[in-house]
């Protein structure tokens, strides 16, 4: 009997745990979403980052891919949007994380997407599913014209994952840069308008404007390197790509605004900013 209870207890508080997980997960609304795909510089994220957690190549790497709800229609109207009902984190979804299903891109994964400490990818990688993934629309399984009520399917975690390696593969930011004579410097700024003016020239051959990226900047920043603090105010550290739910890209003005404030980047508000060299740090 003694036993009997113990099992029965532990089925009751097994339940309770699973009946608070799934009160934990949000069901997945059928309202239009977009993503952003978001870019980061590491040398450009250390400047925020105490010294013992600054590490990374210095080059761009994935930070995240961001299922995000467009409120502006082509037609120019917008609809009502709640943010905190809507906001497309933490979504139920039938399918677990499992890192098996990444086995034929996880080598890709580990050099353009790692975590952000570049150790633990694993627990990295399902954090980014369970937060961002699990929310998002399957593009490819879009069959309605814009003009109608979407029937979204919800994308699984291979195609979440090689989607966001696909993109990323599209956007040389480093080379176009390069190309433009825009290098990495600690000595120097570059003013804004010449970056915005070489990502044009690229990706206005898909036929789009400034306003499908966002540069954001570090403010401030805690590590010795070799900026000054009191220059310390424009340090380019991210870019934020802007597409529609047909992976077009889009103004990101579309999008509501939920922006993740992450505490190390915001927008990039002067016309200079610094494009630092991480070579060059003590």
């Amino acid at each position: 009997m003694f036993q009997s209870l113990k099992i029965s207890l532990l089925l009751f508080f097994v339940n309770c745990f699973d009946d608070g997980l799934s009160k934990q997960c949000r069901p997945l609304n059928q309202q239009r979403q977009g993503f952003r795909l978001v870019l980061r510089y590491p040398p450009g994220w250390c400047v925020s980052m105490p010294r013992d957690e600054c590490d990374g190549p210095a080059d761009w790497i994935i930070q995240g891919f961001w299922p995000t709800p467009i409120i502006a229609h082509d037609d120019h109207s917008t609809t009502r949007f709640n943010h905190h009902r809507n906001r497309l984190q933490f979504c139920c979804h039938k399918q677990q994380f499992n890192e098996k299903k990444l086995a034929s891109i996880i080598e890709q994964l580990k050099i353009y997407w790692p975590s952000e400490s570049y150790t633990n990818h694993h627990e990295y990688w399902q954090q980014q599913w369970n937060r961002y993934g699990a929310c998002s629309h399957d593009p490819t399984a879009i069959n309605r014209p814009l003009s109608r009520i979407h029937n979204y399917d919800q994308i699984d975690v291979a195609e979440y994952f090689a989607l966001a390696l696909d993109l990323f593969r599209r956007i040389h930011i480093r080379k176009w840069l390069d190309d433009n004579h825009l290098t990495p410097s600690n000595n120097h700024t570059i003013q804004t308008n010449r970056i915005r003016e070489t990502l044009n020239s690229h990706l206005n051959q898909m036929d789009q404007s400034s306003m499908v990226y966002q540069l954001r900047c570090a403010h401030g920043g805690n590590n010795d390197i070799v900026i000054p603090k009191t220059r310390r105010r424009n340090i380019l550290n991210e870019i934020r790509f802007c597409f529609d739910d047909r992976l077009e890209m889009i103004d990101c003005a579309k999008f509501a605004d939920t922006d993740q404030h992450t505490g190390r980047t915001g927008i990039c508000d002067d016309d200079h900013v610094y494009y630092v060299d991480k070579s060059g740090w003590p």
